[in-house]
């Protein structure tokens, strides 16, 4: 009986070290299938960012046309306007930025200086820093790219390079 339980322990210990030779040469992988999950196209990508960050970028363009308009010329500015392009919204995951382009137009003049009514036009973009835990504010930040004259006309410079800066503030949804 011994004899017997030595040899069918040696051939069972023979037969397993057989069978993870033949396994390994045939290249069977001794681990788990590897996960080949389809990233989403870049039209799927901006869809997502429009759904989930459109109106927040409307918001946002509408305060920062109230900021501006109201540094440039708080006392004549009227018919104020912003126009954002969300196709495409650009973005920077590991900035956790979006942006858009934006036009902010607003009526103004400057009457001691005497330049007449005429519509100021503002262009740059405007991102959104995307707050990383729930309830904390967006961050919002223009960056100029162009003015008209008129706003030249009716702006000094003090004014001017407060818009060359990078204009930002706090933009809460409660």
């Amino acid at each position: 009986m011994k004899r017997l339980f030595s040899s069918s322990l040696l051939f069972s210990l023979l037969s397993f070290v057989l069978l993870g030779f033949m396994l390994h040469s045939c290249d069977v992988p001794n681990q788990a299938s590897q996960s080949k999950r389809l990233q989403p196209t870049e039209a799927e990508t901006q869809r997502r960012l429009r759904a989930d960050y459109g109106q927040v970028l409307d918001l946002a363009a509408g305060q920062l046309a109230q900021v501006i308009q109201k540094k440039i010329a708080p006392s004549s500015g009227k018919e104020l306007t912003h126009t954002i392009n969300l196709y495409p919204i650009s973005y920077n995951e590991d900035e956790t930025l979006i942006g858009c382009p934006i036009e902010v137009s607003f009526l103004a003049r400057d009457f001691w200086a005497g330049v007449g009514y005429g519509m100021c036009k503002v262009w740059g973009a405007l991102c959104l820093q995307v707050p990383q835990y729930k309830g904390r504010p967006y961050r919002v930040i223009f960056q100029l790219k162009d003015y008209n004259d008129q706003l030249q006309k009716v702006s000094n410079e003090s004014q001017r390079n407060w818009l060359n800066d990078k204009v930002a503030f706090d933009l809460n949804l409660r």
